[in-house]
Order: structure tokens, then C-alpha cells, then sequence
């Protein structure tokens, strides 16, 4: 777990290595929740309970975006945070 200081507190985060193959490559990925903004939890015990079912050594699902096979992630859900967009009118 990383814990993550924030101005309401401290926020964690689930941590995960996991090796995998795809089309014959092998890769390794960290990625818990696809996209690249984390998902955080208010304490420990939520953080924990995203990987509850799943132990060192288990054989699991890994999600692999076929155009970029190296950021395979484990659960298929959204990260909840807000969409940004940044833009410029001319």
C-alpha cells in the first residue's frame, strides 16, 4: 500500500507487480485500475480490500489494451475521477 498525503488527509492506494503475456511478448505492469489517474481510498482497509481475493504466486486476470500491451491493469473498472480537459480558444 502507498500512502499519499493530501490537504483532507492521508488517501492510499492499492500496490501490485505483476508479470504477464500477451501475443507472445512478456511485460510487466503495476496497474491496478486502467487509466492513468490512481484511484485512492480513505484508509488502509479500502485500500487492501481491492486486492483481498488475490495473493502472491495466484494466477489472475489481467485486462490488456491490444494498442498498448505493456499497461495491462487487473480490475475492469473505471478510476472515478473527473474527466479534464484543457483547451484554448482562439
Amino acid at each position: 500500500m502507498t500512502e499519499q498525503k493530501a490537504s483532507k488527509g492521508s488517501r492510499y492506494r492499492p500496490r501490485v507487480t505483476f508479470d504477464y503475456t500477451y501475443e507472445g511478448g512478456s511485460y510487466t505492469s503495476t496497474n491496478v485500475y486502467p487509466g492513468e489517474l490512481p484511484r485512492e481510498f480513505g484508509n488502509e482497509d479500502e485500500a487492501r480490500a481491492q486486492l483481498a481475493d488475490d495473493g502472491p504466486g495466484d494466477t489472475v486476470t489481467a485486462y490488456v489494451p491490444p494498442d498498448s500491451p505493456g499497461e495491462a491493469f487487473l480490475k475492469h473498472t473505471t478510476t472515478g475521477k473527473p474527466f479534464l480537459a484543457i483547451g484554448a480558444a482562439s
